[in-house]
């Protein structure tokens, strides 16, 4: 079990090891609230753009889905006449002080995992930096971008966010209720009363509006160009491999499916080798990873190993009230 398994299971619930902790999450709770007014009542200098600035981020640690549905909104961004680019930290690079433009072609050690699977999927331009404010200001010095969506950044403060998106995982939704390190929350959960959409991956209650993912294709990780459908894997000795912050999603997925596997977990952002594969990869067995792994292996991956492209859908709710918010943005932005 790695440490964040551990505290995955440890978060479930108000077990003893939580309430052992709960004095510490009041105080990080108590710094997380802090940290918020000081920005909020303007005591520390804020970043701001004449450009739309769209936040997507979670209230928890661990795994909501942020990757596929800023590709989704790009997309979507895309598709609706902007010019939209992605401002990333890039979490996991090797020189975290760089602030860098990513394609399709970057190297995840130099990029973050991430952020190139963003730019991959989407086509849109991306840039990364520890502080994100310099990647947007990096992406209107070299393209001709209108809007910008900053994954991960519901809590970046120092970046003005014009509209923000919390993403709530239907099945773990908040966890014990508890901030670090007894819970998974980041922030107090009326946090949330200030941010403009709330999307659950599943099904939403109240306020919160729907998001699936489902396999759009299985792909080659040494040659990308080799695609099928998610039937290719069903019937195959599999092993499913994940460095994400919440495998079981993963897991859970392939399951949904029928598919039968031996599923094996890394940390989060696991910067994998071939040594890590010596043991489980076999000749007669298919092996099957997240794309956000699968950047970082093709380098040295074999014919049998590929990866699952997720696509996402959200309800029409969301997206009627989304474009409102959008056109609401342009305008006011026309009118400076």
């Amino acid at each position: 079990m790695t440490i964040g398994s551990f505290f995955q299971s440890v978060w479930k619930n108000r077990n003893p090891i939580a309430l052992l902790l709960w004095p510490i999450s009041l105080v990080y709770c108590a710094i997380a609230s802090l940290r918020r007014l000081v920005y909020v009542r303007g005591l520390v200098p804020v970043a701001q753009f004449s450009q739309p600035i769209i936040a997507v981020g979670n209230l928890t640690v661990g795994g909501t889905g942020k990757t596929p549905f800023t590709i989704w909104l790009a997309n979507y961004l895309s598709e609706h006449g902007f010019n939209p680019g992605v401002v990333s930290r890039g979490y996991g690079r090797q020189d975290m002080s760089k602030s860098l433009m990513v394609n399709a072609n970057s190297d995840p050690m130099e990029v973050g995992d991430e952020p190139l699977v963003i730019a991959k999927r989407t086509r849109v331009p991306v840039a990364v930096a520890r502080n994100r404010s310099d990647a947007v200001r990096l992406l209107l010095e070299k393209t001709d971008c209108d809007i910008f969506v900053c994954d991960d950044a519901l809590q970046h403060y120092s970046l003005a966010a014009d509209l923000s998106i919390a993403l709530i995982d239907a099945k773990s939704r908040f966890g014990n209720g508890y901030c670090l390190p007894a819970g998974p929350l980041r922030e107090p959960r009326s946090r949330l009363n200030s941010v403009a959409l709330q999307l659950v991956k599943g099904e939403g209650r109240g306020a919160e509006h729907s998001m699936r993912y489902q396999i759009a294709q299985v792909i080659n990780v040494k040659d990308n160009k080799k695609k099928q459908t998610a039937e290719f894997l069903l019937g195959r000795k599999i092993t499913a491999v994940a460095g994400v912050a919440n495998p079981e999603n993963f897991f859970d997925m392939l399951q949904d499916l029928d598919i039968e596997f031996t599923g094996i977990s890394f940390p989060d952002h696991h910067k994998f080798t071939d040594k890590d594969f010596v043991s489980i990869d076999k000749r007669d067995v298919t092996l099957v990873m997240t794309e956000k792994d699968a950047v970082k292996c093709r380098k040295f991956a074999r014919d049998n190993w590929w990866y699952v492209a997720i696509d996402t859908t959200v309800s029409e709710q969301f997206v009627a009230i989304l474009s409102d918010k959008i056109s609401e943005l342009k305008r006011s932005q026309a009118s400076l």
